[in-house]
């Protein structure tokens, strides 16, 4: 499996980590969900929005289950 990194500023990934927050206390991500999980998921969802398959995914799905 394949570890792709990235750079973002650091005021974006606090809203980033902020917004995660959010979404745990919320109920909308469950409380142990990681910063790599969601961006994962993410980046699977649009792969899918555009039309292109994704297959193995094991992790991922973890991250948006309520």
């Amino acid at each position: 499996m394949a570890r792709p990194t990235f750079s973002i500023n650091d005021e974006d990934l606090d809203e980033l980590d902020d917004l995660i927050f959010e979404k745990k206390v919320e109920g909308d991500l469950p409380r142990d969900a990681t910063r790599s999980e969601v961006l994962r998921e993410l980046a699977l969802d649009w792969i899918e929005s555009q039309g292109g398959e994704v297959q193995g995914n094991t992790s991922a799905e973890s991250a948006t289950a309520n």
